[in-house]
């Protein structure tokens, strides 16, 4: 009898433990499965809960063939039915497996030896029996279907463990196993209880296997009840149920004691039938409070449902009269220019009619003709100017919302990037009679590592956005490190970018709408403000995908603060120096002026599979009078240093065939090697954080990156070069060309250039501001183009995306050397599809890329037709600016 009671007991606490589980995971989330799960749970509570409280109160077991008995584990099995097909892909319903049927045997045995032991022909412990058998049998087919199904698609991502499959079948196989050994006597019947401790622990393995399937709650994003709501709602069910748990066994007792006490031994059984009404109808209730918990978490969650869906609602509606506005806002912007463009073209042909019907007799006269023709090309020029500035920002905010964007981090200069995004601005304040200050942290490092582009982007739009709203009085640029210095070489600290004016301010109410797209605020104020209202939004989409932030104060009517934080790292400590107003820097007085030297005696090889590089790196050291041997693979490279000693080998990592790193190895294993202990210095594009200590660890002596600025190649060189062959020479102050600093004149063809789509002044600066050099590496690009285009539409036909990704990252090095930054573009989003084999933007992109390509070179040969690469030098690929 104890173990009876036991096993009663156990499973009841089970059931009700498990059922409070799902209950309280339906109050968090309302989910269909918790709540079949907790249908499933309540109608075998209701059972239990009748068959302990009856067993404790009346020291026996109820009648098995009532109705009342087993009602609740009836209804149960059609929740835990409905649970399984809910847990079910549509393809796994549909599955079909022979195993499937291995059941069905099984349950037909049980059946037929449980219905033997049934007496007297009671039909209704005979329907009892097969309901229940064939619940259970269509339970243990669902889960083996479950089982084989995942068996078959484990492999496939997303798939999950099938512990719902599990855990429905341990319970049908104790179930099975609690009616089977209920058929015999001791020992076999004691497995009755085995089972039956097993079905209270399938209790437990069902609501996690659940847990499991629905995926990690936690990260779901859906609207929820309150925090507290959901505490008292978890508390109230957990009191009713266990208050009317406990309340029922009280009341059958206290009516067991009353009705002995009256009727005494004359009370028959039938007397007491109204204890078992009495419990039956308590566990009603108590099936009844939970299912009223579960209604009010219901309707609460689809309350909290519908205030999101009328949030959103309002939201849309704002986004869909934002959109409408600016809409109406970039008509007028973009009509504007327009206008400015057709009438100033109009004038220019008009007065050109006029000067070819009658040119004017004196110069004074020609001379104002012209005057009026290019002041007309002028606001031409301006109108333009703004026209395309619209453009891109409407490109930019397109490009960000479609995940298009990218950072892309480099070495650069501060100073650089504060001077350019100043002078942008200055004239404009200067237009408006506004006083325009900059105040730059001194000791902040000038050489940093980050995407440069981008904060000139930040910078200016911040600038522009303070002067067009401020009317009159100043605006000021005031940067610094939000650490205090000293700033170590290698180490990332917050740069913070303050612009203050003193402009028209932003009202408290308007703060929510200045990041918002598509918003401008005080439109009608402020209509006359030209501006695309994309500026700010852009700058927070930036600041956010580097890892930086942005705040604004202001007070209306006095001026706004806009300050932007932007994780930097360190690459040189050396400061950027003071800066005055207008923008341009002084250098502090403790800089040095690096040295030059000459090394006529010295004798280095310079090994890269692309001719421009070896180039580049000859015109750079060209003034230092070094012996320089040229290799264009790792094989070649070897056979030269089998028998030529070098002072300094300059060897590219990335090469088709053998790399970089393996030729360094093979020569200084090499037997007779004269370079084993030669110093090898690697070019590489990488300049990301740990790039130097991973080369150093393949066995390089140091490594410079690509660009290779003259500065540091000269430093290289001074220090691995012997130094009985290394003649320094200090600069002489005011030495013509000393650097790509000295003033030049523009290069003839610098128009033609641009008109082309090339920057000049990049090129230039890339060439260390030698003319001759660039018009080389220009040639050498044109030259190069057929057979780059043939190699990159064999790696496409193919589709052969690494050597695609190989070539033309080349190609997109190349592209922004010689200044063509809008072909670098092009093929630097080729590469990032080729690195993910993403085949399908690789050929929606090809075409356009290589068309533009052949246009640039074939322009380059049209402007510069003396140079051009020669037949012996085509298939290089430029492969010299980083990632």
């Amino acid at each position: 009898m104890f173990w009876e009671y036991a096993e009663s007991i156990v499973q009841l606490l089970a059931n009700m433990i498990a059922m409070m589980l799902c209950l309280y995971r339906f109050i968090g989330r309302s989910r269909r499965a918790w709540l079949f799960a907790i249908f499933f749970f309540l109608g075998c509570f209701l059972s239990n809960y009748f068959w302990v409280s009856y067993s404790v109160i009346m020291g026996d077991w109820p009648n098995v063939s009532a109705a009342m008995t087993y009602l609740g584990w009836n209804l149960s099995y059609v929740f835990m039915l409905l649970l399984m097909l809910q847990m079910k892909k549509k393809e796994e319903r549909r599955y079909f497996h022979p195993l499937m049927l291995l059941p069905v045997p099984l349950g037909i045995w049980q059946l037929t030896l449980y219905n033997s032991l049934v007496t007297d022909h009671d039909i209704g412990s005979i329907v009892n029996n097969c309901y229940q058998t064939l619940m259970c049998t269509l339970f243990a087919c669902l889960s083996i279907q479950g089982l084989c199904h995942w068996r078959k698609h484990r492999q496939e991502n997303g798939t999950r463990r099938p512990l719902v499959s599990w855990a429905c079948l341990l319970f049908s196989v104790s179930e099975f196993g609690m009616w089977t050994s209920s058929c015999y006597n001791p020992p076999v019947g004691n497995f009755y209880y085995v089972f039956s401790f097993l079905c209270s622990a399938s209790f437990f393995f069902l609501v996690y296997a659940i847990h499991d399937a629905l995926g990690d709650e936690k990260n779901d994003r859906t609207p929820q009840l309150d925090s507290r709501y959901q505490r008292i709602m978890r508390q109230t069910s957990l009191l009713l149920v266990l208050g009317s748990s406990l309340g029922g066994v009280l009341l059958g007792l206290r009516m067991r004691d009353i009705i002995s006490a009256r009727m005494g031994e004359a009370a028959t059984s039938d007397v007491f039938e109204i204890i078992s009404l009495a419990l039956f109808a308590i566990s009603l209730v108590i099936v009844a409070f939970t299912m009223v918990i579960m209604m009010v978490a219901y309707f609460a969650h689809r309350a909290v449902e519908n205030n999101r869906l009328r949030e959103a609602k309002r939201i849309a509606e704002r986004a869909s009269q934002a959109k409408s506005e600016f809409l109406a806002n970039m008509s007028h912007e973009i009509r504007t220019p327009i206008n400015a463009v057709m009438g100033m073209n109009e004038m220019i042909m008009r007065d050109s009619r006029l000067a070819r019907a009658g040119l004017p007799d004196g110069q004074e006269q020609l001379e104002a003709v012209f005057d009026d023709i290019c002041g007309y090309s002028g606001n031409i020029e301006s109108a333009g100017k703004n026209l395309l500035s619209i453009i891109n920002d409407i490109l930019d905010i397109s490009r960000i919302e479609a995940g298009k964007m990218e950072i892309r981090e480099d070495t650069y200069q501060l100073s650089k990037v504060l001077n350019d995004a100043c002078n942008m601005v200055l004239f404009k304040a200067r237009e408006k009679g506004i006083a325009f200050r900059t105040e730059v942290e001194e000791t902040l490092p000038d050489r940093l590592y980050g995407d440069e582009m981008h904060i000139r982007q930040i910078i200016t739009n911040l600038l522009n956005n303070a002067v067009k709203y401020t009317r009159k009085g100043s605006v000021t640029l005031r940067v610094r490190g939000e650490t205090k210095p000293p700033y170590e070489a290698g180490k990332t600290f917050r740069l913070v970018i303050e612009v203050r004016d003193t402009g028209i301010g932003i009202r408290e109410d308007d703060f929510e709408k200045l990041f918002g797209k598509f918003e401008r605020i005080d439109l009608k104020e402020n209509s006359t403000i030209e501006g695309s209202g994309l500026g700010l939004p852009i700058c927070k989409n930036l600041l956010d995908m580097m890892g930086g932030g942005i705040r604004v104060e202001s007070e209306f009517g006095r001026g706004s603060v806009f300050t932007a934080t932007i994780p930097q790292k360190v690459v040189q400590p050396e400061p950027i120096g003071v800066f005055n107003s207008g923008g341009e820097r002084n250098e502090p007085e403790s800089r040095i002026t690096p040295a030059l030297f000459r090394a006529p005696s010295a004798h280095i090889l310079v090994v890269d599979d692309t001719r421009m590089n070896i180039l580049v790196v000859q015109g750079l050291l060209k003034t230092t009078r070094i012996i320089t041997d040229s290799a264009a693979s790792g094989e070649e490279a070897l056979e030269l240093c089998s028998h030529v000693p070098y002072d300094l080998i300059l060897m590219d990592q990335r090469m088709p065939g053998m790399d970089g790193a393996e030729t360094m190895r093979l020569i200084r294993a090499k037997e007779g090697c004269p370079n084993r202990k030669t110093p090898v210095i690697c070019l590489t594009a990488d300049a990301v954080s740990g790039a130097r200590r991973r080369y150093l660890a393949e066995g390089y002596d140091d490594y410079l990156t690509k660009p290779v600025n003259a500065d540091s190649l000269e430093k290289m060189m001074i220090r691995y070069l012997p130094p009985e062959k290394v003649e320094l020479i200090q600069q002489e102050e005011g030495e013509a060309g000393a650097g790509p600093e000295t003033a030049r004149a523009e290069m003839p063809e610098a128009a033609a250039l641009r008109s082309a789509g090339i920057t000049p002044e990049t090129g230039l600066e890339h060439c260390m501001g030698d003319e001759n050099l660039y018009r080389r590496i220009l040639g050498q690009f044109a030259g190069d183009m057929g057979e780059t285009e043939v190699e990159l539409n064999e790696s496409l036909r193919q589709k052969d995306w690494h050597n695609y990704g190989v070539r033309v990252h080349a190609l997109k090095s190349s592209g922004r050397l010689i200044g063509a930054g809008a072909l670098g573009e092009q093929a630097a989003a080729l590469e990032a599809a080729a690195k993910e084999n993403d085949g399908t933007t690789v050929e929606n992109g090809h075409k356009e890329m290589i068309a533009n390509a052949r246009a640039l070179a074939e322009e380059i040969r049209r402007i510069l037709p003396g140079e051009g690469g020669t037949e012996a030098d085509s298939g290089e690929i430029m492969e010299f600016l980083p990632e």
